[in-house]
């Protein structure tokens, strides 16, 4: 009988410029595509998805507690955890249109100056120090070779 293991693959360690420009443009250019057509649904619809996933970021983080949020698209979440009561929020995102669409969103909510949002890549926030309470971390780990995973 033959065994197969999985190999760890993933983002190659070395990329070049080139590279890291095409995938920012990508992203770029359907930075609306998630907030605009994957998540059409109405708002009822959208917290009842969503909820158990904000509940259980909102138990680890507690109220006083700060949260970060890798590649947050439009911020979404960064927003439900403000409206819920986290008074300290930080979304990250390498995407600069990403970062214009969430503060535009806390902005329409009136949120602003509960949510910060930077452009920035994982690895430079995590040598800035900061500390948080809780991390939430989704759709982010293909930006990461095996080695920074």
């Amino acid at each position: 009988m033959t065994s197969l293991t999985a190999q760890p693959s993933g983002r190659p360690e070395n990329l070049s410029t080139d590279y890291k420009n095409k995938e920012l443009e990508w992203c770029e250019l359907f930075s609306v595509v998630e907030s605009d057509i994957c998540w059409v649904q109405p708002p009822r619809v959208l917290r009842i998805l969503r909820r158990n996933y904000v509940r259980d970021i909102l138990k680890t983080s507690g109220q006083g507690k700060r949260v970060l949020e890798f590649d947050y698209r439009d911020g979404w979440l960064s927003l439900l955890t403000a409206q819920n009561g986290v008074k300290k929020v930080t979304g990250m995102d390498f995407s600069p249109k990403q970062i214009e669409l969430a503060r535009n969103k806390a902005r329409g909510s009136g949120l602003d100056n509960l949510l910060r949002f930077i452009c920035q890549s994982a690895t430079e926030h995590i040598k800035g120090g900061e500390e948080y309470g809780t991390v939430a971390v989704h759709g982010f780990l293909y930006h990461l070779s095996a080695s920074q995973i």
